[in-house]
């Protein structure tokens, strides 16, 4: 039974409100520490100020149909969303570049924190360590070219590494001409204490997401991260020119 207050909605927000008050009045009630129920009014003066707008330009949606007025609240909302961007001068894309472009730089001064005190200095490094880890005899220059890192800052890393007592080069057993790299008793001692830290820190980098946000976040980065690496093992990558690739990826 709704409150009688409610019904001071007009028809159409009233309407809403019982076909859904399991899910609305979650979000319109508050526990007091008393646990007494009381009226978030804000809110619900927003709701009510929508519905009218619902109700003004969508005429034909008069018979108060709760998933048509959640497509047209959120399709509202990425509009005015889409203007604020525009209102700041800079690109959607652009935007989108920026905030993957912080999202990597807030990991990596978190990992820089559970890396003190231990050998080594940052998230490269850790990812150098796991990758060798599950990948068998792999070679230097293979596992540099996987990390997209240019061969002077890899072989620094690698240096680093190997001074340090944390991985070794082995022969590969399938072309004795190569040698490939492994993890020592004490890089893999490390590996495996950094483990449950680094495990906070991804926890912590996708925030409070739901599983189904992170599943959609994870679909979409995966697609630019195939796009991109289509792009840069292109054997003629170095040569060509940012116009180039535009002009024939995009």
């Amino acid at each position: 039974m709704l409150p009688e207050r409610v019904c001071r909605l007009n028809k159409i927000g009233f309407k809403l409100l019982q076909k859904s008050k399991n899910i609305f009045f979650y979000y319109f009630y508050v526990i007091n520490e008393n646990n007494k129920t009381t009226m978030n009014y804000s809110l619900l003066k927003i709701l009510v100020e929508q519905l009218e707008l619902y109700e003004k330009e969508e005429k034909k949606y008069r018979t108060a149909d709760l998933a048509d007025f959640v497509l047209w609240l959120n399709k509202k909302l990425d509009t005015t969303e889409s203007k604020q961007m525009e209102q700041t001068g800079i690109p959607l894309d652009g935007l989108l570049m920026a905030y993957i472009s912080n999202l990597y730089k807030y990991v990596k001064h978190y990992a820089k924190k559970i890396f003190e005190n231990t050998s080594i200095t940052g998230i490269d490094d850790f990812v150098f360590l796991m990758t060798i880890r599950y990948q068998t005899n792999i070679s230097k220059s293979e596992l540099i070219q996987q990390h997209l890192l240019e061969i002077s800052s890899g072989m620094e890393i690698l240096k680093r590494l190997q001074k340090e007592n944390l991985i070794e080069e082995v022969e590969n057993k399938e072309d004795k001409r190569k040698k490939g790299l492994k993890l020592t008793e004490k890089g893999e001692f490390l590996l495996d204490s950094l483990m449950p830290e680094i495990g906070k820190v991804a926890s912590l980098a996708s925030a409070n997401l739901e599983n189904t946000e992170k599943i959609k976040l994870l679909n979409t980065l995966k697609y630019l991260d195939d796009f991109h690496k289509d792009i840069y093992h292109q054997k003629n990558f170095k040569n060509l020119s940012v116009e180039e690739i535009v002009k024939d990826k995009l």
